[in-house]
C-alpha cells in the first residue's frame, strides 16, 4: 500500500509542477524588461523563463502568450505614458 500512495504523490506533484511551468509568459512584461535595457540573459532570470522565450517575445511573437487567451497587445506610447503617471495629451 505505501508504495502505491508514493506513486500516487509522485504523479500529482509532477502534474502539478507541469500545469504551473506552463502557464504562459507575458510578452508585454518581457518587452518592457528589455525596454529598459537588460539583457536576454537577465529578463530570463528576473521572469523565470527561457532565453528563448524571451527571443520569442523580442522578434514579435505572441505565440509565448499565454494558452487559452487572448495574446497580449503591445503596449503603446500613450498607455506606457500614462502607467507611468504622466498626464495624457489634451484632446482637440
Amino acid at each position: 500500500m505505501k508504495p502505491s500512495l508514493a506513486v500516487a504523490l509522485t504523479v500529482a506533484a509532477m502534474s502539478l509542477a507541469t500545469t504551473t511551468a506552463y502557464a504562459g509568459i507575458n510578452c508585454n512584461q518581457v518587452k518592457k524588461y528589455l525596454g529598459t535595457g537588460r539583457s536576454l540573459q537577465d529578463v530570463a532570470e528576473t521572469m523565470v523563463i527561457s532565453i528563448d522565450e524571451v527571443k520569442k517575445c523580442q522578434e514579435g511573437g505572441d505565440a509565448a502568450a499565454a494558452p487559452g487567451g487572448q495574446p497580449a497587445a503591445p503596449a503603446t506610447a500613450g498607455a506606457a505614458a500614462g502607467a507611468a503617471g504622466a498626464p495624457a495629451a489634451p484632446k482637440k
